[in-house]
C-alpha cells in the first residue's frame, strides 16, 4: 500500500503500486472488514498509485504516470496535460483548485488545463503538499533538497518556510488551524513548526536523549538516529566541529548519515543510540553512546576545530580512560546519561548496574 485517505470514521481508501502490472485503489465502507476494487483495469499498466485525494464525488489519484479521476465509482479517466507525469502528491486549496507535487515543481489545474507555478522554488523536485481549506491561497509544499516552500496567493509566489529543519527531505505537512503544524521529514522525524527556533529543532519523534547550550549552540544527542545535532541559536555563521553552522540552521556534526568525501571524522562515525552530550570549555565536546545489544556505552571526545574524534572511555577499542576509584576499567555499563562537573571529570548513570560511576579524562588523580 503506498497511499491512504480516510473519509469518515468507516469510509477508507487506499491505493497500491503496481501489482502485477497495475496499480488499484480500493476502498471499504465498514472501517476495513471488506474491500473492493474501484473499476478494476482501468488504470494503466505499469502506474504507481501515491496520493488520493477526494472531493465529493470525485477521487483523484496522483501517479507517476499523471494525475487521474474516478467520478462515483466510474471508470479512471485522465487529467491530461499535465506538465511533468511524476506526481508525487495532490491538494486542493480553499477554492477549491487542485494542485500537484512533481518533478518539475508545482502544477495547477484551472478551468481544465494544467500549469506549472514555480516562482521563488529553488528546488523543482517538489515531493508534498498540502493546502489550507480555511485560509485563500494558502500552500505549503515539501521539496527533496531545499526543505518547504509557502504560498500565500495560490501558488502564483513561494517563499522559503521552515529554516530551523535538520533534514531538508519534507516527505509529509500536516495543517493545524490555518498553520503549517508539523512537518515529516525522511530521514529526521516530525517537527513542530509552531514555536521559536528551539522548538522547531525538537523532532517530535526524533528521539532527544540530551542537550547541551554554550555559546548559542546547542547540541543535540539523537537517540533514534544514532546522531549528535548542532543547532545555531545566534545571529551569525558558526563553526562547530569542523562543520559551519549557518545561523537558524541545524547540522550533523556526529554520527554517519551519507558517509563520503568531505565528511569529518566524528561524522564518520557508525554510531548506537546516542545517550547524551556536554560541552567543554575548550569548544570540544563529548557524547555518550550505548549498544542496544549489549548495553554496553563508550564516551567519545569530538575536537572542535577538526571534527577529530576518539573514544576516551569504553568497552571496546582505543579506551584510555579510567575509573576514579577503584581503577577496575573502562568498562561502561548500560549508560543512560551524564553530568560533567569539569573537563576532567563526569559523572555517568549506568541504570543497567544502578550505580554513579566518575570518569577521569584527565592526567592526574582526582578525588
Amino acid at each position: 500500500m503506498s497511499s491512504i485517505l480516510v473519509s469518515s470514521a468507516t469510509v477508507f481508501y487506499a491505493g497500491f503500486a503496481g501489482q502485477g502490472g497495475n496499480g488499484q485503489v480500493w476502498t471499504t465502507s465498514d472501517a476495513g472488514l471488506n474491500w473492493a476494487e474501484i473499476q478494476t483495469g482501468t488504470l494503466p499498466v505499469g502506474v504507481e498509485v501515491r496520493d488520493l485525494l477526494l472531493d465529493g464525488t470525485s477521487l483523484f489519484a496522483a501517479t507517476n504516470m499523471g494525475v487521474y479521476r474516478s467520478i462515483a465509482g466510474a471508470a479512471w479517466t485522465s487529467l491530461s496535460g499535465m506538465p511533468n507525469q511524476d506526481v508525487r502528491a495532490i491538494t486542493q486549496d480553499s477554492a477549491n483548485f487542485l494542485f500537484a507535487a512533481t518533478a518539475a515543481g508545482v502544477a495547477v489545474f484551472d478551468t481544465g488545463t494544467w500549469s506549472l507555478q514555480n516562482a521563488g522554488l529553488t528546488s523543482l523536485d517538489t515531493i508534498s503538499i498540502v493546502g489550507d481549506p480555511t485560509n485563500a491561497g494558502q500552500l505549503f509544499v515539501g521539496t527533496r533538497d531545499k526543505g518547504m516552500f509557502g504560498s500565500t496567493d495560490g501558488g502564483n509566489n513561494w517563499q522559503f518556510e521552515a529554516g530551523g529543519l535538520s533534514d531538508p527531505a519534507v516527505t509529509e505537512i500536516a495543517l493545524d488551524g490555518g498553520n503549517a503544524t508539523y512537518v515529516g521529514t525522511a530521514n529526521a522525524g516530525v517537527f513542530d513548526l509552531t514555536g521559536t527556533l528551539a522548538t522547531r529543532m525538537h523532532s517530535v519523534d526524533k528521539g532527544l536523549a540530551g542537550i547541551a547550550l554554550r555559546n548559542d549552540i546547542l547540541l543535540i544527542a539523537d537517540i533514534a538516529n544514532n546522531k549528535v545535532w548542532a543547532a545555531n541559536l545566534g545571529a551569525a555563521a558558526a563553526a562547530v566541529a569542523g562543520v559551519m553552522v549557518p545561523p537558524g540552521e541545524v547540522r550533523r556534526v556526529a554520527g554517519d548519515e551519507d558517509g563520503g568525501a568531505g565528511q569529518t571524522q566524528a561524522q564518520q562515525l557508525s554510531l548506537d543510540d546516542v545517550v547524551d552530550v556536554a560541552w567543554l570549555s575548550t569548544g570540544d565536546f563529548v557524547f555518550l553512546e550505548r549498544s542496544p545489544l549489549s548495553g554496553n556505552g563508550r564516551l567519545y571526545q569530538v575536537t572542535g576545530a577538526t571534527g577529530a574524534a576518539s573514544v576516551v572511555a569504553g568497552a571496546t577499542g582505543g579506551a584510555t580512560g579510567e575509573e576514579v576509584s577503584p581503577p577496575t576499567g573502562a568498562l561502561i555499563s548500560y549508560p543512560s546519561g551524564m553530568v560533567r562537573i569539569s573537563d576532567t571529570l563526569f559523572v555517568l548513570v549506568e541504570s543497567g548496574r544502578h550505580v554513579l560511576r566518575a570518569i577521569n579524562l584527565g592526567g592526574a588523580p582526582v578525588t
